[in-house]
């Protein structure tokens, strides 16, 4: 009776290992570590860095470069909305309204950081060329001058070494609270960087 009853613990025992090891085996899909995005927020007309939002996300492994980006846009007959999921899980990353003749709000992220909480370079980042750039919108994608100038608003924070040496794409949105009669004073550019 007691060889029974240390089999049992045995075996229980060794059950309860495999039931742990296998629960706990890697998803060789997520890159080691935590990855991030941030979210840069710029003045469509200024382009003045206005602050940003960074966020934790599960990286998939993958030699392609580009941001895995799923945009789902409702065009403002009167009112709109344009939203950003990340990758296959499809992470909320941004939501805002747009509205015919009148003036959208950005509901997620809730706050972005503002400037002042970033610290600078005393040195600007090298212009990685047009073709590192990825434009998340439907609209046509920004000119050489304007991605330029998006670049010379970021591109001396000091969080941007790190993101750029993951060697992913820019992601870059124009986002219009309003249309129609919109009011350039309020529209933003959007810069998305991962790691």
């Amino acid at each position: 009776m007691k060889n029974q009853i240390t089999l049992i613990k045995n075996i229980f025992a060794a059950s309860l290992i495999i039931l742990m090891i296998s629960g706990c085996k890697k998803d060789e899909s997520i890159s080691p570590g935590d990855g991030s995005l941030i979210l840069l927020k710029i003045d469509y007309q200024t382009f003045k860095f206005e602050g940003a939002n960074e966020e934790k996300i599960n990286i998939k492994s993958s030699s392609d470069l580009s941001i895995p980006i799923t945009v789902d846009y409702k065009a403002p007959g009167d009112f709109g909305y344009i939203k950003l999921y990340y990758g296959s899980q499809k992470k909320l990353l941004f939501d805002a309204t747009i509205i015919w003749i009148g003036e959208g709000q950005i509901s997620y992220p809730k706050n972005f950081n503002n400037s002042s909480d970033y610290s600078f370079l005393e040195t600007k980042q090298a212009y990685p060329g047009d073709e590192k750039f990825q434009y998340i919108s439907s609209d046509s994608p920004p000119n050489t001058e304007t991605l330029r100038n998006i670049w010379d608003a970021v591109s001396q924070l000091a969080i941007m070494p790190k993101y750029l040496s993951a060697g992913k794409k820019i992601g870059v949105m124009r986002y219009t609270p309003g249309v129609g009669l919109g009011n350039p004073e309020t529209w933003k550019w959007i810069v998305l960087l991962s790691k």
